[in-house]
């Protein structure tokens, strides 16, 4: 058994904030589940995930290097942006 256990990769700060940004794409039904294939939307899962990528860009405020800061950056305005038109297809 011991021999089937796979190896985490390590994944750094530009790594996260992509998985986080895929994960509020998946959640807005902007894009395919990975494992599954469908679409869902939870509006609020994806706020969570939104709220979570804004605590990392206050706590690490001045402290990322130029390509880490454009990639959240990048990321949460997408996420904003995807999340404002999903819930003003509700309105």
């Amino acid at each position: 058994m011991e021999s089937e256990k796979k190896e985490i990769p390590e994944i750094n700060f530009i790594e996260f904030v992509m998985m986080l940004t895929m994960t509020g794409l998946y959640q807005l039904g902007k894009a395919p589940h990975p494992e599954t294939g469908q679409f869902c939307r939870d509006l609020n899962q994806a706020k969570q995930t939104i709220n979570l990528l804004t605590i990392l860009e206050e706590k690490t405020k001045n402290n990322l290097t130029k390509e880490e800061e454009e990639t959240l950056m990048s990321g949460l305005t997408s996420l904003r942006l995807a999340y404002a038109e999903e819930v003003k297809k509700e309105n």
